[in-house]
């Protein structure tokens, strides 16, 4: 086999074993490797010679600090004593960050019901907008009959009689933006002759 290097795949392939497993040895100098600053580098002669004597198990001191952490109330010997003004501080910077966290969120929120807030003015203006133009496209054929209702006598029942039959036809009278004079006499006296 020619001399040449296998990278971390390859070479865990040649042995059956996972990339974690080789790189865990070459950690911890079990076995011989190269570290190019970003990956493992394994001599083809160093494959050969674990294909044949067989691949080591992982040593324990490769394994990483955090898997075996420190029982509680254990102090490293390079550690000072806690200083209570540090302590107090510390507590005091984080108190004040989650104030001012606390702050933005309620400032969030309020803009948030702000929001909502003027959303629902705006339908409601411009509901009661709609309501308006309704009302105002209904109200000049009652507008009609007000007046004439206005313009004759309420007591006098041949007048009550005129508006009983004449309200249906003005309410019934199709109307734009305005009622043409000559077409009320004549839908008028149409009413009346019913």
């Amino acid at each position: 086999m020619p001399e040449g290097y296998y990278r971390t795949g390859a070479a865990a392939k040649e042995l059956n074993i996972s990339t974690y497993h080789l790189r865990k040895l070459a950690e911890s100098g079990s076995i011989e490797a190269d570290y190019t600053g970003r990956q493992w580098r394994f001599p083809a002669s160093e494959i050969a010679r674990l294909q044949r004597e067989g691949v080591p198990p992982i040593p324990t001191t490769a394994e990483p600090e955090h898997r075996n952490p420190q029982p509680a109330g254990h102090r490293s010997e390079e550690l000072a004593e806690e200083d209570p003004e540090v302590v107090e501080s510390a507590t005091g910077v984080k108190i004040m960050g989650n104030t001012v966290q606390r702050r933005k969120l309620d400032r969030e929120l309020e803009e948030t019901e702000d929001w909502f807030r003027a959303r629902d003015e705006r339908e409601a203006e411009r509901q009661a907008e709609r309501d308006t133009v309704e009302r105002e496209r209904r109200e000049p054929v009652l507008g009609i009959g007000s007046a004439v209702q206005g313009g004759l006598d309420p007591l006098d029942p041949q007048h009550l009689e005129v508006i009983q039959r004449l309200l249906p036809v003005l309410n019934g009278f199709p109307l734009g933006d305005h009622v043409p004079q000559r077409q009320v006499p004549s839908h008028a006296t149409k009413g009346v002759r019913q």
